[in-house]
């Protein structure tokens, strides 16, 4: 496996950052998810990254009291869903995108 680590980051909207992009924004909210210890061609191990993504997507989303609202909490919704898609993707590990609930590279793009 090339890649141990992810960087999840919230630059206005979700995205997958570099560490310099981090380090140069102080608006930049991220969070690393580690995955080396998981086998992802097994279910299991694509499972635990995933849970491991969507619990990194609320921490660098959550913005506290401004969830509050129904704008704020569309947004954090938004923020969750845009941001564990684009880690997924960035992922390109089939049982992980499977496992999203995606089968192909075309509903990726689309979710």
């Amino acid at each position: 496996m090339k890649t141990t680590a992810l960087i999840v980051a919230l630059v206005a909207t979700a995205a997958i950052a570099a560490p310099a992009a981090a380090q140069s924004n102080p608006d930049l909210r991220t969070t690393v998810v580690k995955y080396s210890d998981l086998d992802l061609s097994r279910q299991a191990g694509a499972d635990v990254l995933i849970a491991r993504i969507k619990r990194a997507a609320d921490t660098v989303c959550d913005y506290g009291s401004s969830t509050r609202s129904l704008a704020g909490a569309s947004n954090y919704r938004n923020c969750v869903k845009d941001t564990t898609a684009s880690v997924v993707r960035a992922v390109n590990a089939p049982l992980v995108t499977a496992g999203f609930g995606l089968s192909s590279p075309a509903q990726l793009a689309t979710r």
